[in-house]
Parts: structure tokens; C-alpha cells; sequence
């Protein structure tokens, strides 16, 4: 723990990629190199045995043969103008992966906006559904939810106190698209208080469980059985967690629809073309500031203590979305970052970063260089150091 002379009432949490990478997801340039090495891969066999029946075998053989025009009699139409499209894309994404993120990719092409959000929907998709088939565990020595969970719970000595859980005032943003720290931290605290099946779900339900669930920045994907887990039920049962790969295709199967009506198939005429549904946005996405991005900025205006995770600090993430140059400086508060595996000039350049924001809009001499800490740590050993 850290700085006990304050007394801290209201804690807010800001996710960044690297907090969800314990649990399987990519951080900015994973993301890159999984969309080249695994997207093609995905709608391929996504569209086995109902658009081609190539075998996983053929499909360097068939990606070669559509880069030759080779002619094909057994393909539909759409699904073919798909492999086209994606092929081209990855190639040119490919040849510029290590210089840029796909969000700025896309926002520099935006006719390749909806096959660039349908390969991060594949990405992160599949990193979901192996998170719930491991059953929201995980090996990782970095592993910091279990952390967060244990402090969240500490004041629980019986089954009489429960309530103590919701007591903790804090609150969560991310800019993940994963909904990881929603499932693990609501199955958890179902399965910690062990409750009948009525009760749990009265807990489960419990209207306190919102302030929970992250403020998803960029949106989140909203398949039905997500959806519902979110608002309505907030527990798992066993089975649900060996049927995301069906999860997957549901989604897949609703946006490739819209997708044949994006390149042209099955469109009438005068229709706009169709955008990836906005409940998926990228950074630099155009689009009025809506009532999530309204929440996050209330939560940084109120809190005492604030902690960055897994973020990457990138000034339009912090200045353009979240304000933090006219925030920062409303009241004294605690920052805490992370900066995993970068050396001591990086941390102490977005130090002075955040002590700008800090100072120089208020002038308040008890704004101190020093209740700011953006240091090589995890996510794990960060909260337990100084939560």
C-alpha cells in the first residue's frame, strides 16, 4: 500500500491492451501479426462445408489459386469476392504492420473498414472463446485478476457480510474489446459466495454488479449469449463455456450478411453501403462523444486514485477520448501506470506527461511530482504493490 496519510474513497481503473494479455488477448502488435498470420485462416474455415469444401490441407493451394484467378466452379460468388478482398488486404496490411496500428490503418483506407474490423472480430473472438474453454484460468505468472479479487473480497469474514464486495467504490474503463473481467469476476464471486441457485442469481442480478463492468471505450461484442450474460444473468452455467466456438460462427453468420451487402450481394439498389455495426469502433473513428465516453470522463473527474494497466499512453486515447489534460487538475489524487518492460527514460517521459495534465491547468502547488508513479511493474505486481 501506498501514501496512507489520504483517505482514498474512489479508485478508478483505465485498461489498456497488456492488461488483457494474461488471459490470451494481443496487445497492439500482436494484434497486427495475428490479423496477417490468422485471419484468412479463420474465414476459411469458417466457411468450410458452406461456401467451399477445401480441406485445411488445400488452403495455401486455394489462396494461391484465387492470386492467379484461377477460375472455380464450387465457390458462391460472395464467398470468393471475400477471399479476394481479404487476401488483398492482408498483403498490403502486411507490408506495413510493424510501422502502424491496424486503427490507423483503417482510418487512412476507409473502404477497407469493414474487412479490418471483421479481422479484429476474428482475433479477438477466438482469443475469448480459448479464454472461456480454459475455464477463466490461467498459468501466467501476471496473472492479476485473482489479485484484484482477493483485495476486493478482504472484508468478507462470513456468509452474513457479503454485501461488503459492493462497498468497494471503484470503477473500470477499458479500451479492450474482450469481456474477460466481466466473466471472471462476476462467475467468481458466484461461485465464492456459494449460494443456492435462487440466491446467486438474486446476487448475480444485483443492480450494484454494474459498477463492475467495465465502460467499454470501443464497444464490445455483443453476441446475444454475451449480451445476455451481462444484463440479465450473470452466471455461467458449464455449458456455456464450450459453446463459444458457436458463439463465433452466430456472429460471423449475422455480419457476413451485412458484409454481402457492403461489396454489392443481395443489395438493393439506392442502399448506402452498410459499415461494420458501431458497437465495434477504432480509435480514430468520427462519431459524437455518447454516454460511455461521458461515464469514463465523470469516473476520472471524481477519483482519488487512478490506475492505468496494460496502456499505452497514446495522446489521442488520453487527451481527444478520455480529457485528461482538463481533468487531471480538478482536485490532488494518486496516479499509478504501467510501463512493462521499458526503461527508465520512458517512465519518467510519461511522467512528466501525466504531471503536465496534473499541474499546469490548475497552478495548485500541492499537485506533486511525486503522487505520480508510471514504472516498470505488471499489472500484478503494481496492484500489489501500491492497492
Amino acid at each position: 500500500m501506498d501514501n496512507k496519510e489520504m483517505d482514498y474513497k474512489k479508485d478508478v481503473f483505465i485498461l489498456g491492451a497488456g492488461a488483457s494479455k494474461p488471459y490470451g488477448f494481443p496487445t497492439g502488435r500482436e494484434l497486427n501479426n495475428k490479423i496477417i498470420t490468422n485471419f484468412f485462416h479463420s474465414i476459411y474455415k469458417w466457411g468450410q462445408n458452406k461456401y467451399h469444401r477445401y480441406n485445411d490441407e488445400k488452403e495455401k493451394e486455394f489462396i494461391n489459386d484465387i492470386k492467379n484467378n484461377v477460375t472455380f466452379t464450387d465457390i458462391q460468388p460472395f464467398y470468393l469476392k471475400l477471399f479476394k478482398i481479404a487476401i488483398s488486404f492482408i498483403d498490403k496490411f502486411s507490408a506495413v504492420k510493424d510501422g502502424t496500428s491496424i486503427d490507423k490503418y483503417i482510418s487512412c483506407h476507409p473502404d477497407i473498414e469493414f474487412i479490418g474490423k471483421m479481422a479484429i472480430s476474428c482475433v479477438i473472438l477466438e482469443s475469448q472463446r480459448d479464454y472461456l474453454k480454459r475455464n477463466f484460468k490461467d498459468d501466467s505468472d501476471i496473472d492479476w485478476y485473482p489479485e484484484l479479487f482477493k483485495i476486493l473480497t478482504s472484508k468478507i469474514y462470513s456468509d452474513k457480510n457479503f454485501d461488503e464486495y459492493f462497498k468497494n467504490d471503484i470503477g473500470f474503463i477499458t479500451f479492450n474489446y474482450d469481456t474477460s473481467f466481466e466473466y471472471y469476476f462476476a462467475y467468481t464471486f458466484d461461485k465464492f459466495t456459494q449460494k443456492p441457485t435462487d440466491e446467486i442469481n438474486f446476487i448475480s442480478n444485483d443492480e450494484r454488479f454494474e459498477n463492475f463492468n467495465p465502460i467499454h471505450i470501443f464497444g464490445f461484442f455483443n453476441t446475444d449469449k454475451m449480451k445476455e450474460f451481462r444484463i440479465q444473468k450473470r452466471v455461467i452455467c458449464q455449458n456455456d463455456r464450450w459453446t463459444a466456438g458457436a458463439q463465433i460462427n452466430a456472429y460471423f453468420d449475422e455480419y457476413f450478411e451485412l458484409y454481402k451487402q457492403s461489396i454489392g450481394f443481395n443489395q438493393p439498389k439506392n442502399v448506402t453501403m452498410k459499415k461494420w455495426p458501431d458497437e465495434i469502433k477504432i480509435m480514430y473513428d468520427t462519431r459524437p462523444v455518447g454516454e460511455e465516453i461521458k461515464k469514463a470522463r465523470e469516473l476520472i473527474k471524481n477519483a482519488d486514485r487512478i490506475f492505468f494497466l496494460g496502456f499505452g499512453y497514446d495522446d489521442f486515447n488520453m487527451i481527444e477520448i478520455l480529457k485528461l489534460d482538463e481533468l487531471l487538475g480538478n482536485k490532488i489524487r494518486r496516479i499509478y501506470g504501467t510501463a512493462y518492460n521499458e526503461d527508465p527514460d520512458y517512465c519518467e517521459q510519461k511522467t512528466n506527461k501525466f504531471y503536465n495534465y496534473y499541474y499546469n491547468k490548475s497552478k495548485n502547488l500541492e499537485h506533486k511530482k511525486e503522487h505520480i508513479k508510471i514504472i516498470n511493474k505488471d499489472c500484478l505486481k503494481l496492484i500489489h504493490n501500491y492497492y
